[in-house]
């Protein structure tokens, strides 16, 4: 399925809170803009990272900068900031554009943030979760207004902006944003450069898909594009298929040795995931030990999988 869209349109990514979702103002965190190729700049934040903020790092955003207004994609990750003070610095650097749409790249949608425009945007399985009231948020939360079942694109000031649904991974709503003339991607939290990629169990993901994900990004776009990862530094497509091989091989060796039948408790104790210690995990790699032993051993967990029948709130 392929929509295509008419809008002005100004993307900006990936500002996770981590675990927190707190709505704590945070005003000494300001956003750093910097333009990556074209119209499109990475905007990421500096100053100390607010309670609760994961430790590798504040998240990355992207934006496209259009005549007639700005589209932020993932604004639920504004939650553990001062919203209103982000958002005025961003407006500022841009002559005070309004917000005209918002694209979450997988299960979100911050409520505050919906006063300011009409128009959201995700993945239609991302809008399910937020109906059936099973998207991880510590904060309120609203649906989007417009969904895509697979992809869709968007044109805007010279510029063609293919939003593209990934594999279950990460999550079940995962979706990649491509600047064609640009040649950059935007991954959201689907790939972290400064540490392994992992996946969010609540909102559907499953482990053994997140390496797939990364490679059908590597597979639609060019091996020059530049990438801006949900976390980390500004990346390449290289290094997007280099977390792709380690999740491989980590999920390798430690089916070898449930193959032998060894219990997870035995696994861990062999230090199996020792050679890819410089990798940095976001997760002790005893997390990854067992995220991959309960996926290869049982089935998706019911708890969190969708109901069919029902595509809006009870």
């Amino acid at each position: 399925m392929r929509t295509t869209v008419l809008m002005c349109v100004v993307l900006l990514g990936s500002f996770l809170v981590g675990t927190a979702g707190s709505q704590d103002a945070k005003p000494n965190v300001k956003p750093n803009i910097r333009r990556i190729a074209g119209n499109v700049y990475m905007v990421d934040e500096s100053g100390p990272a607010p309670s609760g903020v994961n430790s590798f790092g504040h998240g990355n955003g992207t934006v496209l900068v259009g005549d007639d207004g700005l589209l932020i994609v993932d604004g639920d990750e504004f939650a553990g900031y001062d919203i209103r003070a982000v958002i005025t610095e961003i407006q500022t650097m841009f002559d005070n554009k309004p917000i005209r749409y918002v694209i979450e790249t997988a299960c979100g949608g911050l409520a505050a943030l919906s006063k300011k425009v009409a128009t959201i945007i995700a993945a239609d399985t991302a809008r399910k979760r937020i109906a059936q009231k099973k998207c991880w948020a510590g904060y309120p939360m609203v649906l989007p207004t417009v969904t895509f079942e697979s992809e869709m694109t968007l044109y805007f000031d010279g510029e063609e902006v293919q939003v593209v649904r990934l594999p279950t991974g990460k999550t079940d709503g995962d979706a990649m944003v491509y600047f064609k003339n640009a040649n950059v991607v935007a991954t959201g939290d689907t790939f972290i450069s400064s540490v392994l990629p992992f996946y969010t169990l609540s909102e559907g993901g499953n482990i053994l898909g997140v390496a797939e994900e990364l490679r059908r990004i590597a597979t639609l776009v060019p091996a020059d594009a530049k990438v801006i990862p949900g976390h980390g530094p500004l990346a390449s497509v290289s290094d997007i298929l280099r977390g792709s091989k380690a999740l491989d091989q980590l999920r390798d060796a430690i089916a070898a040795q449930m193959a032998k039948g060894k219990s997870l408790d035995q696994i861990k104790a062999m230090n199996l995931l020792a050679p890819w210690k410089d990798l940095d995990l976001v997760q002790p790699q005893s997390s990854y030990e067992q995220y991959f032993y309960e996926r290869l051993s049982a089935p998706p967990d019911a708890k969190y999988q969708l109901t069919p029948d029902s595509d809006e709130p009870q």
